[in-house]
């Protein structure tokens, strides 16, 4: 993942009995955003996913995890994944201050 950059989140679920949903959650540092899927497929199996984009001041890993339920409101929570941030935005020179 890349400072200021979109960082897309996407799992593949499947379930005998259909599927309700799907979120992440997501942290950088001590923020923290949990966010509900957009889905894609049929009622057994479907793609879910989200676009955010990284921080451009961030440090530190991108960790997240999903969750996925189905119609009878079982649910299912994944390990915890950590991605490294690289920071790939140059410096910007603001002003000239040279006397002259």
């Amino acid at each position: 993942a890349y400072t200021g950059d979109t960082f897309t989140f996407r799992v593949l679920v499947e379930d005998n009995a259909g599927l309700s949903g799907a979120s992440v959650t997501w942290t950088i540092g001590d923020d923290e955003e949990v966010l509900v899927m957009e889905r894609e497929g049929t009622p057994n199996r479907a793609t879910f996913s989200i676009d955010v984009v990284v921080p451009s001041d961030s440090l530190g890993p991108l960790k997240y995890s999903f969750k996925v339920e189905d119609m009878a409101g079982n649910t299912m929570t994944s390990s915890e994944v950590s991605v490294d941030v690289f920071d790939n935005d140059p410096p910007t020179l603001v002003e000239d201050l040279t006397p002259g």
